[in-house]
């Protein structure tokens, strides 16, 4: 029953693709642990590595505008 409660909620993660000079995958690493997902499909992730996509594109789209 404990083991229940430890398992994180999963949740789709789509990642679009890029151009057609980019890597066909994106790498996310949490807490020592790699997800490598495909570029142009949707994915099944741990809440936390969807949060974590989020929130590099976030900081992503920040540096560009100040750049």
């Amino acid at each position: 029953m404990a083991e229940a409660a430890n398992k994180p909620k999963m949740v789709d993660l789509f990642v679009p693709r890029g151009s057609s000079v980019d890597e066909p995958n994106v790498l996310i690493s949490v807490n020592g642990k790699n997800w490598v997902l495909p570029k142009g499909k949707t994915s099944m992730v741990p809440d936390f590595v969807k949060y974590e996509y989020e929130r590099a594109q976030r900081a992503k789209e920040a540096l560009d505008v100040r750049a």
